[in-house]
């Protein structure tokens, strides 16, 4: 059996690739939020924890887990503004602000900064009145 026959197809005599079983609509990338997150201040400093570090460099925007598998990023709309210091010293390191959290800890953290910092659904314009 020929490997290429199933990756494609040929048609008089020339081979065409295969069609993709599904096309995906949404890529993940939102650059307008990003650029949002970049003007807001870092989350940690937004929404104090007690023991909270000073915060030091540059912005980032943290991809939480919301909504993810194993090695995928979650999109941008699921990002949400964490200092250098906050992010990769400390969040990820599990030092300083967050010395001592469990990893459910973390996690119900990055949701609820999702959830905070996640554009705005804009209202229906479908017609009818609501009561």
């Amino acid at each position: 059996m020929n490997p290429k026959w199933k990756l494609s197809k040929t048609v008089a005599g020339t081979e065409l690739p295969r069609e993709p079983k599904y096309v995906r609509e949404y890529s993940g990338k939102d650059p307008e939020h990003l650029a949002f997150l970049h003007t807001l201040p870092c989350a940690v400093k937004r929404f104090p924890l007690r023991y909270a570090t000073r915060c030091a460099g540059e912005l980032q925007a943290h991809h939480s887990t919301v909504g993810r598998g194993k090695s995928q990023r979650t999109d941008d709309r699921n990002a949400f503004p964490l200092c250098l210091r906050h992010h990769l010293e400390e969040f990820h390191e599990r030092k300083g602000t967050f010395l001592g959290w469990t990893k459910a800890q973390r996690r119900r953290w990055q949701n609820d900064m999702s959830a905070a910092h996640a554009p705005k659904a804009e209202p229906s314009r479908a017609g009818g009145a609501t009561r």
